[in-house]
């Protein structure tokens, strides 16, 4: 009896001390984290060996080795936080998913959840966490039902849901992947408003359950904080109050995670529910794009965009073509689990 109320006492005390440490949560594009195999229903063939990308196991073993590096740069850069959440997208399949988690620090702490999306490309979003302090309780795909002029449905990814407990404290996370912007931003824009249109949903839904829930939003919306999509999002209704977007002042100030034709673009956001700033048992302490001079082109023309994998069909041997965005969380005070 005695020993195990120790134990008890022990689980408790160890709760009480993930608490109390400081998080970090962010999202990373991978651009296009494929496996080597040509897979039925995708449009793969390019990324393999003998296809157009020349994408060969070791080149794949390579990306995910410097993707796993920049976890661990971004962890030793903004300790004492300590890694928790990591949204993804452009990742093939969770077989992929899986190989970056056993790379990481925390080693067998690393768990994923990861969804199959008709995206035709095969590209999906998946959320990859530490198990030391993030336990899922609830995780599920949204549909965003897309449709092109002639009613034929064009195929996205799906929203991904995943609720649980950080730290002790029930937050509820949305990994988003929009769609882009081929064929032109104008021609595009309902694509993204749409979709924007699901991922406000699912977050009123939350909060009509329960209108204290604290909630992020993250992923490659494809759009600019400034841009009607993203407005949309975070803006206040009649039953809602709107949300924080931080990445709002940042773009202002011309700050990108991703370049194009000569622009910064900052498509890679994490947005939270107003209740991040004051009031909730976790608090956003501050929030911003994760650039170092090993992420950047070091000369040439497009000296200091992201180092990427690609450019075109020639292969760099980069990291990715966006910088990963990072939040820094802290809790008002220890909490249990219910």
């Amino acid at each position: 009896m005695i020993k195990r109320l120790f134990t008890c006492l022990l689980i408790v005390l160890n709760l009480q001390l993930y608490a109390a440490q400081p998080s970090w949560v962010g999202f990373y594009n991978l651009e296009n984290l494929f496996d080597t195999v040509s897979n039925v229903g995708v449009e793969d063939e390019d990324r393999t060996p003998h296809g157009r990308y020349r994408w060969t196991s070791e080149r794949m073993e390579l990306k995910i080795s410097k993707l796993h590096s920049v976890i661990d740069s971004i962890n030793k850069a903004v300790a004492p936080y300590e890694w928790s959440i990591l949204g993804v997208c452009e990742v093939e399949n969770a077989g992929l998913v899986d190989q970056l988690c056993r790379r990481f620090d925390s080693g067998q702490n690393c768990r994923f959840v990861h969804f199959e999306s008709p995206d035709l490309r095969g590209i999906d979003v998946a959320l990859v966490y530490n198990a030391k302090r993030f336990r899922p309780t609830h995780f599920e795909r949204k549909r965003v039902n897309l449709f092109l002029s002639d009613d034929t449905p064009k195929y996205t990814r799906d929203l991904l849901v995943v609720s649980g407990w950080l730290t002790g404290v029930k937050v509820h996370f949305i990994v988003a992947h929009w769609p882009s912007r081929s064929g032109g931003q104008k021609r595009s824009e309902h694509f993204r408003s749409t979709a924007s249109y699901y991922s406000r949903r699912i977050i009123d839904s939350i909060r009509t359950k329960d209108n204290d829930a604290q909630i992020i939003l993250m992923g490659d919306l494809n759009d600019d904080p400034s841009d009607r999509s993203v407005r949309r999002l975070v803006k206040e209704t009649v039953k809602f109050e709107g949300l924080y977007n931080p990445m709002e002042a940042l773009h202002q100030r011309g700050v990108g995670s991703i370049a194009h034709r000569d622009r910064w673009h900052l498509f890679d956001q994490l947005i939270f529910t107003s209740n991040f700033k004051t009031e909730g048992g976790l608090q956003l302490k501050g929030a911003g794009v994760f650039k170092r001079p090993f992420l950047t082109q070091q000369r040439g023309r497009f000296k200091d965009y992201p180092f990427r994998t690609f450019v075109g069909s020639n292969y760099q041997g980069g990291y990715s073509d966006h910088f990963p965005v990072i939040a820094l969380l802290k809790t008002t005070g220890p909490k249990e689990y219910d």
